[in-house]
């Protein structure tokens, strides 16, 4: 998703630089030792949204609301003729809790749906 955003969008989105795998080492003997997987990005300066957002006056998170709306907006406003993964293949999310399996979509508005459950 962050390199379709890149593309679409242009630089004020991250570029996927490549996938790296980092060992997990753990130091307990009962835990299994594992590999993580993550992006490398460019890196963008600036202020997380998260750290802000409370130091904001309301105008001013009407901005950012506004401006987050006319990125979606861009977003859509593309077509491709398929959603998801071009292989078709589901997708593969790693986290703290595990490998999460997402089907990859057959049309605009099962991707629509799959974007609207993963906000």
């Amino acid at each position: 998703m962050t390199a379709l955003a890149h593309s679409t969008l242009g630089s004020c989105v991250p570029r996927v630089v490549c996938i790296v795998t980092v060992p997990i080492r753990t130091s307990d003997a009962s835990t299994a030792n594992r590999d993580q997987q993550g992006l490398l990005l460019t890196y963008r300066p600036g202020t997380p949204l998260v750290e802000l957002w409370p130091s904001l006056a309301h105008p001013q998170r009407q901005t950012v609301k506004a401006e987050l709306c006319r990125l979606i907006v861009r977003m859509r406003a593309r077509h491709f003729s398929y959603y998801g993964r071009p292989t078709r293949q589901p997708y593969l999310l790693f986290s703290e809790f595990g490998t999460e399996t997402h089907a990859c979509c057959n049309s605009r508005s099962e991707w629509d749906d799959s974007r609207v459950r993963a906000l």
